[in-house]
């Protein structure tokens, strides 16, 4: 259908668009400052929709709207991969902003505990990894400590959590992976299946010009495994 070509049309074109708007902005002080504090707004405001989401419990902005056995809120943001990538690039300007340039911002802080609330493994795996860079960069002997302690607490206290009768009912779905499939069909929720069955299908299918420029039926052969 037309919205389909229009779609496929738009992400051809995106890396135009994309270059455009640098060529404009990357020479003018001004113009840059304004998209950058455009873009700052957009992670707080969106982080707030995650917020209102939790405490309202809205259909709208839960990353998982159609499995309502999985939890997560990514607000405004309609795919729970493009939501883990928003929040990667998020959590990383902030923290270079705070850390990097010293500059005092709550700005990190919203954006961090709205990332941990969108329920996905990519932006914990990525928060983690950026805790142990931090604490091996940045951080002095003192905060290593502190930073050692409240991490052990937080996963003894998660896992108190997970295995608690409503830990169990929330997360009764990855208990049943492990049942049936084991640990790490769990940790990937099954996308070890997509990678054995799909990955050797889309090789065999495929010729130079789909290597060169990617192909048009991305859902039939859909391996989704961004973290990698």
């Amino acid at each position: 259908n037309i919205g389909f070509n229009i779609e496929v049309f738009n992400k051809y074109i995106f890396i135009f668009i994309t270059y455009c708007a640098i060529y404009n902005t990357i020479n003018s002080r001004t113009k840059l400052h304004k998209l950058v504090s455009i873009l700052e707004n957009i992670f707080v405001l969106n982080s707030f929709f995650i917020f209102i989401g939790l405490i309202f419990n809205i259909t709208l902005f839960k990353s998982y709207y159609s499995q309502y056995f999985r939890y997560g809120y990514d607000g405004f943001i309609p795919a729970i991969n493009e939501a883990s990538l928003f929040y990667i690039i998020a959590v990383s300007y902030f923290y270079y902003k705070k850390y990097i340039l010293h500059e005092k911002t709550y700005k990190f802080y919203v954006v961090l505990l709205a990332s941990f609330l969108l329920g996905s493994k990519a932006i914990i795996i990525f928060n983690f990894s950026l805790l142990i860079h931090h604490l091996f960069s940045r951080a002095n002997k003192k905060q290593i400590i502190n930073s050692l302690f409240i991490l052990f607490g937080t996963i003894v206290l998660l896992f108190l959590f997970i295995f608690s009768e409503l830990g169990k009912k929330i997360f009764s779905v990855f208990f049943y992976i492990i049942k049936k499939k084991g640990i790490l069909s769990m940790l990937l929720t099954g996308r070890d299946y997509s990678l054995q069955t799909r990955l050797v299908k889309n090789i065999e299918d495929r010729n130079v010009m789909n290597y060169l420029f990617g192909g048009q039926d991305q859902s039939l052969l859909l391996v989704e495994m961004d973290i990698i």
